[in-house]
C-alpha cells in the first residue's frame, strides 16, 4: 500500500516577516541606511550644496570620503488637487488641460498624512517644513534673486510642491532636421 506524504506548506512573505505597523514603519524611516528621516532635527547641517550647472544641482551628504547625494524620507500624502494620475499609475485624461500628456509638467502636492495609523507623519509634517526651508537657505543666491520655494500655503494648508520635469523645450533652430532636399 502506498503511502502518501502531507503536502508541505507554502509560505507566505507575510509568514516569513512580521507584519509592518506604523510603528515598524517608522523605525525603519529613521534607521535605515541611505538616507535620512526628513523629520530629524537639524537635517540641514548634515548636508552640503553641490552647484552641479546645466546637470542640476544636488544636496550631498557632509563629512563623507565620498559623494553621496543627500536623501530624505518620510510618509506624506498625495494632495488629489494639482494631480493627473490614477492610483494605478495611468494618466488620467481629465485635467486642467483637457490635452496630452505631453503637454502636462508633472507635479504634485504632498501633505501630511490624514491616517490615524500614521499620526507620526501629521506630527512630524512641521518639522519636515523647518527642514525644507533650510535645505533652500543652503543655495547661494545673488542679493535680489527671486526664488520659489518648494513649500505652497494654499487655503490655510501648507503643503511640498514636487515638479517632474519629463519633457525638455525643443529649441526651435534645432528641430529643423527636415531634408529638403537641395
Amino acid at each position: 500500500m502506498p503511502t502518501t506524504t502531507p503536502p508541505i506548506p507554502r509560505l507566505s512573505s507575510s509568514t516569513l516577516s512580521p507584519p509592518k505597523t506604523p510603528a515598524s514603519v517608522l523605525h525603519k524611516l529613521k534607521t535605515s541606511p541611505g538616507g535620512f528621516y526628513a523629520a530629524t532635527p537639524r537635517l540641514a547641517y548634515r548636508t552640503e550644496y553641490f552647484s552641479g550647472g546645466r546637470d542640476g544641482n544636488i544636496l550631498i551628504t557632509k563629512g563623507l570620503n565620498y559623494d553621496e547625494e543627500f536623501i530624505i524620507r518620510s510618509v506624506f500624502q498625495i494632495s488629489r488637487d494639482d494631480f493627473h494620475f490614477t492610483p494605478d499609475g495611468d494618466f488620467n485624461p481629465a485635467n486642467v488641460f483637457h490635452g496630452r500628456l505631453a503637454d502636462l509638467k508633472l507635479s504634485c502636492q504632498l501633505t501630511a498624512g490624514r491616517s490615524k495609523a500614521f499620526e507620526f507623519s501629521l506630527e512630524d509634517f512641521p518639522s519636515i517644513l523647518s527642514n525644507l526651508s533650510a535645505f533652500e537657505k543652503l543655495v547661494p543666491r545673488e542679493r535680489l534673486y527671486e526664488t520659489l520655494s518648494v513649500i505652497q500655503g494654499t487655503v490655510g494648508r501648507r503643503s511640498i510642491k514636487l515638479t517632474h520635469r519629463l519633457f525638455g523645450a525643443i529649441d526651435s533652430d534645432q528641430d529643423d532636421t527636415s531634408d529638403d532636399g537641395g
